[in-house]
């Protein structure tokens, strides 16, 4: 979703620093896309924009802002009344058409695919302290997935279950409560392998066999060794 791309641009400048001329370029491509009332509430884009309100002192990304909350309340409240994109009367192409479905699949494999990370995140739903949103996160976390591939492919899958399991273990379950509240940013945990995420024990088991091992070969090596003799 191009929304949540410019939002993660946007979170990266707040957290840098202030970076006017990049913001004001996010915020224009962002007033240029379409709206809608689910994106608003499912992103929480408002408040990325207010932030970067408060934190810039440059008069045109503030107007820009302003613009942009002031068309943002109108579809929270349903009075937007926009023009539509005009849309062409010819008959779409066949390439055309299989780019829609192609499109159309790889939407709803990502749309599963958001619920299901959502699902992990949430746990078994018990409270916690300074958590975020489960389906913000999940979506976030899925837009940085999609956008290492570039693809819903195979690999892209394979991730996506990789962090669904990890996310799930019940013998770890300082990865998803670290994720939830903010320790570990979906950009992290997007790009961490299965050993990243593992359990501090499960770390602690790996690298007790991993020394065995080396010592084990280390000592296969010096007993086969010969000795030659005077």
């Amino acid at each position: 979703m191009k929304v949540v791309r410019i939002q993660l641009k946007l979170e990266e400048i707040i957290e840098c620093g202030s970076a006017d001329h990049q913001a004001i370029d996010l915020l224009k491509t962002l007033r240029a896309l379409p709206m809608n009332r689910n994106i608003l509430t499912e992103t929480n884009i408002t408040a990325t924009v207010n932030a970067i309100r408060a934190k810039s002192s440059d008069d045109q990304v503030i107007r820009v802002v302003d613009q942009l909350t002031t068309e943002w309340k109108k579809w929270k409240a349903g009075t937007f009344s926009g023009k539509q994109d005009s849309t062409s009367s010819e008959k779409p192409s066949l390439k055309e058409k299989d780019q829609g479905s192609s499109s159309r699949i790889t939407e709803s494999v990502r749309q599963k695919s958001r619920e299901m990370l959502c699902a992990a995140i949430k746990g078994d739903g018990a409270p916690v302290d300074k958590a975020g949103d489960p389906q913000y996160l999940a979506q976030v976390l899925e837009e940085c997935i999609y956008q290492e591939f570039r693809s819903a492919d195979k690999k892209y899958a394979s991730t996506i279950r990789s962090k669904i399991f990890n996310l799930r273990d019940a013998q770890n379950p300082q990865l998803r409560l670290s994720f939830l509240c903010g320790k570990t940013s979906p950009q992290k945990l997007a790009k961490m392998t299965s050993e990243e995420m593992a359990s501090n024990d499960l770390k602690a088991m790996r690298e007790k066999w991993t020394k065995e091992a080396i010592n084990e070969a280390q000592s296969g090596t010096i007993e086969g060794t010969k000795i030659d003799t005077l």
